[in-house]
């Protein structure tokens, strides 16, 4: 995975949020702003930046409401990735 990749993911809080929050459970944007800081349409917004980008998918495409986002094999090798520069 190229740096710039990593670098779209890390430039912004929500996405590397949502990341985390999707990487076991598919959830709705509005499950991701419960407990949060986050505004809906933030989340709405980063969502669809992620999904451009193939971090994430929605998993029910053809509903307009109550969508679900899953992480993508490329999504957990960004959080792998982030991980390993992480670590002290």
């Amino acid at each position: 995975m190229e740096n710039k990749d990593l670098m779209f993911v890390l430039k912004s809080e929500i996405r590397f949020y949502i990341l985390i929050n999707i990487k076991n459970k598919n959830k709705t944007p509005t499950e991701l702003t419960k407990n949060n800081k986050y505004h809906i349409t933030h989340i709405s917004y980063n969502l669809k930046k992620l999904e451009e980008k193939e971090y994430i998918k929605c998993v029910n495409p053809n509903n307009r409401k109550n969508k679900q986002f899953s992480i993508t094999a490329k999504g957990r090798e960004a959080l792998k990735q982030i991980n390993i520069l992480t670590e002290v």
